[in-house]
């Protein structure tokens, strides 16, 4: 049994419409800075990682990713999902650090197997295995997973600064520690270790900024488990599957490519990939930290009413943003492989197209896929990955089998992306009963049809400063994009009206 020790609760002064909108703007503005500020830096790392590694060595690098991301996605994204669904819960009762504590042992615990991944990764490609290797990837999966984590958190209960602080900081190091060990050993394990470098001083400072700030309740006799046996059954099991079947959909194929493309052509189609991942998960996360906390908040009050109405207005604020984005990533790929990738890689412009098609339909299936956490059963999520797994690895073994080129790879991946898109959001519609912006929607719509037909129009540039200038030109364009379907959207105003902070009466 919990006992609480008793407390008078502050009286907080209760906030007018014009400080509440004053707090949300300047919330915006914060996570506008930092998600610019480590997108530059994710970005000038792609430039420098392509400087580098040759395509057989990014190939390389690119199953070591694989092997930590299925130790992330598999194993511990859907606890970490459990938490942040409850963090407003176990923040205000005082009960979050003693949560945490628990989650750390099985991350350490977890941490082997990805260190097992990587001892049947080497024998499978050849790969030179090291102590060092092995100890990377042990601390990049603990690090990796607490560093996104407390960021996530620290944003969750309102604390915006800190948490692009975390992110900036991991990113700056990681960075710049690749760069330095790349320097003496210019292989995938230098740069994958200077990435393991920066999370660790990404989570030691999320840390510190979460628990400098002391919950209002303190308890006597702490309960450390973080999640019971129906609670597992019911949330964290089903999201394991669907998370599973997601890692073989989004990086589980490059064993395949790898098998019958070889190692140089898996690097040309990580990067590109890479590329359009760069890109959608700076606009996924932009959107993500300024309106999730608005939405979790909103869904944690329990009532299926709320819960419903902050579904729809979380659709019809995001949804048609990322829809007419599509096209304008499309017809700025071409500048964005100009400007960031080294001649040796040069041949990716098919590869980083498709990745944008594979990306939006990625961000668009986690945006209706929010309805499973409005409803907790996450089993409804395995059908539409398990849909689209099958379709890629079906597609790729048979294209490998028949000898085709390289180009069917990535159209085998977008294949698989609608389709898993299109079940997700028949999936969804039958959690929750969400109604769309039509006019919105339409709108979006119309924006990435129209860019994507001048794209076949393709920007040509001759310098970095023309390139610059274009990119400027696209981003100018996205600005009046996002002003158009924000503008007056009663959807984004009832989201902005839920209190995330305490003392936001």
């Amino acid at each position: 049994m919990i006992c609480y020790e008793q407390h008078e609760m502050p009286v907080f002064k209760k906030m007018t419409m014009m400080e509440r909108n004053y707090t949300a703007y300047y919330d915006f503005i914060v996570v506008v800075i930092g998600r610019i500020i480590s997108a530059c830096i994710a970005l000038m790392a792609i430039k420098a990682v392509t400087m580098f590694l040759t395509p057989e060595e990014f190939g390389r690098l690119s199953l070591i990713v694989m092997v930590q991301t299925f130790c992330g996605l598999f194993l511990i994204s859907p606890i970490s999902q459990y938490i942040s669904r409850n963090t407003h819960e176990w923040w205000s009762e005082g009960t979050l650090r003693h949560k945490l504590r628990f989650y750390q042992y099985y991350l350490l615990l977890i941490s082997l197997i990805g260190v097992g991944g990587l001892l049947l990764l080497g024998a499978y490609i050849e790969m030179h295995l090291s102590l060092w290797l092995c100890v990377a990837m042990y601390i990049m999966v603990v690090a990796g997973t607490w560093s996104p984590l407390l960021a996530w958190m620290l944003n969750l209960i309102g604390l915006r600064v800190a948490s692009v602080l975390c992110v900036i900081l991991g990113a700056l190091v990681g960075f710049l520690a690749s760069l330095l060990f790349v320097q003496f050993y210019q292989s995938s394990v230098a740069w994958f270790s200077g990435q393991a470098f920066g999370m660790v001083i990404g989570a030691f400072f999320g840390w510190r900024f979460l628990f400098k700030k002391q919950e209002l309740l303190t308890i006597s006799e702490p309960d450390i488990c973080i999640a019971y046996r129906g609670e597992l059954a019911s949330y964290c099991i089903p999201l394991a599957v669907a998370t599973g079947v997601m890692w073989l959909q989004f990086s589980g194929f490059r064993i395949v490519v790898e098998t019958y493309w070889g190692l140089d052509k898996l690097g040309f189609i990580s990067l590109g990939l890479l590329l359009a991942n760069q890109v959608w998960s700076m606009i996924e996360s932009l959107a993500t930290q300024f309106l999730h906390p608005f939405f979790f908040k909103k869904i944690s009050q329990n009532k299926e009413l709320y819960s419903e109405e902050a579904l729809s207005d979380l659709l019809n604020t995001i949804g048609p943003i990322y829809v007419a984005l599509l096209g304008i990533t499309i017809i700025a790929s071409p500048l964005l492989v100009f400007l960031l990738v080294d001649e040796q890689f040069s041949d990716i412009l098919k590869f980083v197209i498709m990745g944008m098609i594979i990306e939006s339909c990625r961000v668009l299936a986690n945006l209706f896929g929010n309805a499973a956490q409005i409803t907790k059963k996450t089993s409804s999520i395995i059908t539409p990955y398990l849909v689209g797994s099958v379709v890629v690895f079906f597609l790729l073994l048979y294209l490998g089998h028949q000898g085709l080129g390289v180009s069917y790879v990535g159209f085998s991946l977008v294949i698989g992306a609608l389709s898993m898109l299109i079940i997700m959001v028949l999936a969804m519609l039958k959690q929750v009963s969400f109604l769309l912006d039509v006019k919105r929607w339409v709108l979006g719509g119309l924006v990435m049809v129209i860019f994507i037909l001048l794209s076949n129009w393709s920007i040509t540039v001759e310098s970095w400063i023309d390139a610059l200038v274009a990119i400027c030109m696209v981003v100018i364009l996205f600005g009046i994009l996002l002003v158009t379907l924000l503008w007056k959207n009663p959807a984004l105003d009832r989201l902005l009206l839920v209190k995330i902070r305490l003392g936001q009466e």
